[in-house]
């Protein structure tokens, strides 16, 4: 009987603690392999791929485009185009 009781006692402890509430989902509460320094590397990591991609993207979709369009405006402004020309290949780099 008292082994009982203290196996009961055992499990409600463990399920207490061990579930969400508690020490968290994976057991430590931390997301990435167990917490410490290593899931703090991982998510220092993950947070530098991702700045990363954002940057690379960013510089790949705009600058271009943008460089170009400038680039015509400033032969526009000092005459080396006309307006025909301009808005022509204006059209042409807004289609890319």
């Amino acid at each position: 009987m008292k082994r009982r009781i203290q196996e009961r006692k055992r499990f409600l402890t463990n399920t207490r603690s061990d579930n969400m509430m508690g020490r968290g989902f994976y057991g430590s509460g931390a997301c990435f392999a167990g917490g410490g320094l290593w899931g703090s590397l991982m998510m220092l990591g993950l947070f530098l791929l991702t700045a990363a991609l954002a940057i690379w993207a960013v510089k790949r979709f705009t600058s271009k485009d943008h460089q170009m369009i400038e680039e015509l405006k400033m032969k526009f402004v000092l005459g080396e185009i006309t307006e025909e020309e301009y808005l022509k290949k204006k059209e042409v780099l807004k289609r890319k």
